[in-house]
């Protein structure tokens, strides 16, 4: 909207220069001629309007200027490479260090977890975007999309872990319960009874709630609620 007034206002501004430029020239062209006075006085008097919407529109205009240089800022600030940006960098060293240390409580050796705000295309442009990076350290692959179910879940409950701590961190507050909603669906027996074990060792004095569409054995849950 301010962009479009200020647009408008220059158009305004050039067009006064335009239609005075012109009345001066009448002026000069008439002052060579014997005519009425009464002419040049009336075509001076539109000058002189004229001078005085120009100097009003390019006061406005100045106003405008400033208030598009203040819009833009905010524009930039609140863009994904601005105040969002610094804020996941400020967090990002504190979810590699918590990420880790899960890593390691619950599947040591096996995968390396880190978060960044730098992602290169396929050009090999680098752009501002949060980024997950995942190693399989001995399949040695580095993405999240060829690792297994079970593979995946255990990557995904640290990276949830550092989120939830991260909150705890900012809030100053403990969290005393976590809530899973389907997290062991399409998993079998084998990764179900791991995902279990992993989320007691990482919170070993939370109430955890697991929902289910179907039964599930190998968790060994302290009650089930059947509904």
């Amino acid at each position: 909207m301010k962009k479009e007034k200020f647009d408008s206002n220059k158009n305004q501004i050039q067009n006064i220069k335009s239609e005075i430029s012109s009345l001066v020239l009448k002026i000069k062209e008439l002052q060579n001629f014997k005519t009425d006075d009464t002419l040049i006085d009336e075509l001076e008097l539109n000058i002189s309007e004229l001078n005085s919407s120009y100097d009003n529109s390019n006061k406005s205009l100045v106003l405008l200027k400033k208030d598009l240089i203040i819009l833009e800022f905010w524009k930039r600030a609140f863009s994904d490479s601005g105040i969002k940006s610094m804020l996941i960098d400020m967090a990002i060293p504190h979810m590699n260090e918590y990420v880790a240390n899960a890593l390691e409580l619950i599947a040591p050796g096996i995968f390396t977890v880190s978060f960044d705000t730098l992602k290169t295309n396929k050009s090999g442009e680098i752009k501002d975007k949060f980024n997950v990076n995942v190693l399989h350290n001995i399949k040695g692959t580095d993405s999240h999309k060829t690792l297994s179910g079970g593979e995946k879940r255990t990557v995904d409950l640290a990276c949830m872990a550092s989120l939830r701590s991260l909150a705890e961190n900012m809030y100053q507050k403990r969290f005393h319960h976590i809530l899973y909603d389907e997290v062991l669906d399409s998993l079998d027996s084998e990764s179900c009874e791991s995902f279990g074990k992993a989320v007691r060792l990482l919170y070993p004095n939370t109430n955890i709630t697991l929902i289910s569409h179907t039964s599930v054995e190998n968790v060994e849950p302290d009650r089930v609620f059947n509904f």
